[in-house]
């Protein structure tokens, strides 16, 4: 069950990025602004694939996980 709610976050987090690109092109019609836009929403997309993973280890390091390398074992 865990693999199929994954396997459907997945195909989820797969049709959003294009969604949101078609969505940009009718909010901005004119090129330069559409340029801009796009330009913003790829930083945004870089700046959350680099810090997503960060702030997800130290979540889970500061939440006491089971795989949390803060955590001493007996």
């Amino acid at each position: 069950m865990l693999i199929l709610a994954r396997a459907l976050l997945g195909v989820g987090g797969a049709m959003i990025m294009p969604a949101t690109l078609s969505i940009l092109r009718q909010v901005f019609p004119d090129r330069r602004e559409r340029a801009v836009a796009i330009g913003v929403w790829s930083a945004v997309a870089a700046v959350g694939a680099a810090v997503g993973p960060c702030s997800a280890a130290s979540c889970s390091n500061t939440s006491g996980g089971a795989r949390s390398s803060s955590s001493t074992s007996p």
